[in-house]
């Protein structure tokens, strides 16, 4: 839910069910990161955004954080336990875990 929220229903559903990758500019452009910097300026951006959140009270920013994520977390706890009984139904499944060996083994040929 939070991948939809962010960055909209279709593109979540084809990011998830394609697994697509995006270039940082594409990531920019969909909403799924905040800036784009080069290589040699992410530590100092990283530091002027860390220090700029520092700026706030912890309990401000964790009452504005439930403010606005309340519901979403109220419903990840109401279905944790169904959540993670069809995950490992699925894990399980011996079709998937013969898809995931035939994927490991590919990536072990791209080394």
């Amino acid at each position: 839910q939070a991948m939809v929220n962010t960055i909209g229903m279709r593109n979540a559903e084809l990011s998830l069910g394609l697994g697509l990758l995006y270039s940082p500019q594409e990531a920019l452009d969909i909403g799924l990161v905040d800036k784009v910097v080069p290589a040699d300026a992410v530590m100092p951006n990283a530091l002027d955004e860390a220090a700029k959140w520092a700026k706030i009270p912890a309990q401000a920013r964790v009452a504005s954080k439930l403010l606005t994520r309340q519901e979403y977390i109220d419903r990840l706890e109401a279905t944790r336990a169904k959540d993670n009984d069809d995950f490992c139904a699925f894990i399980r499944n011996e079709q998937v875990q013969n898809d995931l060996g035939k994927y490991l083994e590919g990536l072990k040929k791209m080394k």
